[in-house]
């Protein structure tokens, strides 16, 4: 595997993980776990983490994760936060968006970043339109002020980091507001804004609580984008 940094553009699936980035083409699978014989190793001592806990490779025309150990991570796109389960009828997720990530909760949370280009992307089902079946497959577009987006960067810049900076944890209205050097009430009232865009377009219903699927949808839709060159 070839170290480097991609964007959703380029001819290889990008992953990035805590100790290096990796470039994986479509004849390769990246093995992720515990045992040193992994190609992305979480930890060497956390037993919360499988000693071969997934498997990345390409399937027919599409990328796919495979659990192959025995305790459950997750993968999260814009869709949501998707159970990839030792058992047979959840194992295997097909990645279907441009940014995801993979969740491995050990004695810590543990984050693989994958990077995928457009032409590797699954092509989406035909669901019907609104004239036959009553369904809507369009989402709207969404525009977001300036302050918005500034906002929105502050609050869920640790969704952005690249691992080991990579975290989960929201920063707080105020600590957002102090950065910013503006009200509090300022700061939620531009990200109450953006969700209720969001959810109007067509994103995650449950946006203001599920953070996870709210970056991802945001990621996937590239109004946020990971800081790939950050270093802290």
């Amino acid at each position: 595997l070839v170290a480097g940094r991609g964007t959703p553009h380029t001819g290889s699936v990008f992953v990035h993980h805590r100790h290096a980035t990796h470039a994986l083409a479509q004849d390769q699978q990246l093995v992720i776990g515990r045992a040193p014989e992994c190609d992305v190793i979480l930890s060497d001592s956390d037993r919360k983490i499988s000693r071969r806990a997934a498997v990345v490779s390409f399937e027919q025309d599409c990328w796919v994760v495979q659990n192959t150990g025995r305790r459950t991570f997750h993968l999260v796109e814009s869709s949501g936060e998707l159970e990839v389960a030792p058992t047979a009828a959840s194992s295997k997720r097909r990645i279907v968006h441009h940014h995801s990530w993979l969740r491995f909760p050990g004695s810590q949370d543990y984050a693989v970043v994958l990077v995928v280009p457009d032409g590797q992307l699954p092509k989406p089902p035909n669901l019907g339109s609104a004239a036959d079946d009553g369904l809507t497959i369009e989402e709207r577009s969404v525009h977001f002020t300036e302050n918005e987006l500034r906002s929105l960067r502050l609050i869920y810049e640790g969704y952005l980091r690249l691992p080991p900076y990579y975290t989960r944890r929201p920063n707080s209205f105020r600590a957002v507001a102090a950065r910013l050097g503006v009200e509090e009430g300022k700061v939620k009232a531009d990200h109450r804004r953006a969700i209720d865009k969001v959810i109007s377009a067509g994103g995650p219903n449950d946006a203001q609580v599920n953070r996870d699927a709210l970056v991802a949808w945001l990621l996937s839709r590239e109004l946020l984008e990971f800081e790939l060159g950050a270093d802290a």
